[in-house]
């Protein structure tokens, strides 16, 4: 980390980089379009919505999937002011990563 922080080139933190942010995108691709907010108080009504994530959280390897990439996102937003602005997060990407974390915490 300390020779990526001093402006050195690191192909494999790149490359981790792209891949993560990429699966990231790939999860969030088979999320429902739109966000309802998770109530747990108040009774849910099977909907499309629910049916979809359902399936995706019942998957176990997708559900293994979402775990260790919400562990490698974590990983990279922990050194990210640490790197050079040009391995900051991507702005094309931001909307997918939020949308990942906010259902990673649901």
């Amino acid at each position: 980390m300390s020779e990526i922080a001093c402006g050195q080139k690191s192909v494999l933190f790149e490359t981790a980089r792209g891949v993560t942010l990429d699966r990231v995108t790939g999860i969030v691709q088979q999320l429902p379009a739109v966000h309802q907010v998770f109530q747990p108080f108040l009774p849910t009504e099977p909907t499309g919505y629910w049916s979809k994530l359902n399936n995706l959280f019942g998957d176990a390897t997708l559900y293994q999937t979402m775990t260790t990439l919400a562990r490698a996102l974590a990983q990279y937003l922990v050194v990210i002011s640490k790197v050079p602005t040009h391995l900051h997060l991507p702005a094309e990407k931001e909307r997918d990563t939020v949308r990942f974390v906010v259902m990673t915490l649901e």
